[in-house]
């Protein structure tokens, strides 16, 4: 049976809320990270240790703060090759922050209930294009 275009765009708008709500999730948990590392006690080294864990973490958190859902949906609905070059070329902190948030929970529940062959075809374009290379495999393989 083919999938009209309302239920194709009904399901990717359900994955965009998906990742809205992964995204707030993840920055709420990079946030409280940040503090339980620099609240730590212990040795002058181990101050030092996790307050550089924390910047760390504080710089995935900017950068997943500035991850646009849309435009990130968007560039990959329209050309996969041009997006997945684009991807690769991005710092290694947008990769982390991009790993995260397609590695959620809801993301991926979202993504296995689609059954549009298209849709599923552009996630597991993303998935291989950030690294989750297990994903990926699930998700071609369905």
């Amino acid at each position: 049976m083919q999938r009209t275009r309302s239920q194709t765009k009904c399901s990717s708008l359900i994955v965009k809320r998906e990742m809205k709500k992964a995204k707030l999730r993840e920055v709420r948990r990079l946030c409280r990270q940040a503090h339980r590392l620099r609240t730590k006690k212990g040795s002058e080294q181990q101050v030092a240790k996790n307050h550089r864990k924390a910047s760390r973490v504080m710089e995935e958190l900017q950068a997943m703060k500035d991850l646009d859902i849309t435009q990130l949906l968007k560039e990959f609905e329209e050309c996969s090759d041009t997006a997945i070059s684009t991807c690769l070329d991005q710092s290694d902190v947008q990769q982390k922050a991009k790993r995260r948030l397609m590695m959620n929970d809801l993301v991926l529940q979202a993504i296995q209930q689609d059954t549009d062959p298209a849709s599923i075809r552009m996630y597991v374009d993303l998935f291989f294009c950030t690294g989750i290379v297990a994903v990926y495999n699930t998700l071609l393989f369905h």
